[in-house]
């Protein structure tokens, strides 16, 4: 069989794999509209790249399509058959962390415009928002996941450990604004701690941001550090 022979083949095989996929995705009722919409707009793409360049790259490239499509049809029917308190059970643990760490800031004062807190109400202000801003995002993640059909059994722990993960990124965030390595007035000590608060919920949301912002400070730190014998010999 020539090499052309079989490129055709195989385009054939694939366009079978094609309809064969999308006629499963549409009668299976548990898969919802949203995430047929993304499978068909992939496979779409798949056959409008095979029309347009049948090469033996472009074969291996839509058979990898077809199965990303295929376990992104799986994922979604997976989720279907998932027990349904498990996305309720998640989104009340976030509610509960959230109101919680809300009742404390209202018993303890640390909303965002107190009067004149000492340094031990700012740390617990700072970790409390960093907390809220963790199970808000949370809670919009899951949202997100749910409406998609993307909610993952491997993600449960991410659920869990984003509220505390966020708490402790607002602690830190405090000890970096006390620091001074992350300049927000002329003077050491004078910012508002509004703004502190403010940071550490805006930290808690947008974890990755923050972890990516404390690695390239502690990187230029340490650079500064190794750098400075050599200035000084």
């Amino acid at each position: 069989m020539s090499s052309c022979q079989h490129d055709v083949d195989k385009k054939q095989q694939i366009l079978a794999e094609i309809d064969g996929l999308r006629s499963d995705v549409s009668k299976n009722p548990k898969i919802r509209l949203r995430a047929q919409t993304e499978i068909f707009e992939v496979l779409d793409k798949t056959v409008e790249d095979l029309d347009k360049d049948g090469s033996d790259v472009s074969l291996h490239q839509a058979a990898s399509k077809v199965n990303m499509a295929r376990k992104r049809a799986s994922q979604a029917e997976s989720q279907g058959r998932l027990l349904p308190w498990l996305p309720i059970g998640i989104g009340f643990f976030l509610g509960g962390v959230l109101g919680l760490a809300a009742w404390a800031m209202i018993k303890y004062k640390l909303v965002l415009f107190s009067a004149d807190p000492g340094w031990s109400e700012i740390v617990l202000g700072a970790v409390l928002w960093g907390t809220v801003g963790s199970a808000t995002d949370g809670l919009r993640e899951l949202h997100t996941r749910v409406a998609r059909q993307e909610l993952d059994l491997n993600r449960l722990v991410w659920y869990l450990a984003h509220p505390v993960i966020g708490a402790a990124l607002g602690g830190i965030l405090f000890l970096v604004v006390y620091a001074g390595l992350l300049a927000l007035t002329d003077g050491a000590g004078s910012y508002s701690p509004a703004l502190v608060y403010a940071l550490a919920a805006l930290a808690g949301f947008g974890q990755r941001q923050v972890i990516q912002y404390l690695r390239e400070t502690l990187a230029d730190m340490l650079r500064i550090k190794r750098e400075a014998p050599d200035e000084a010999g």
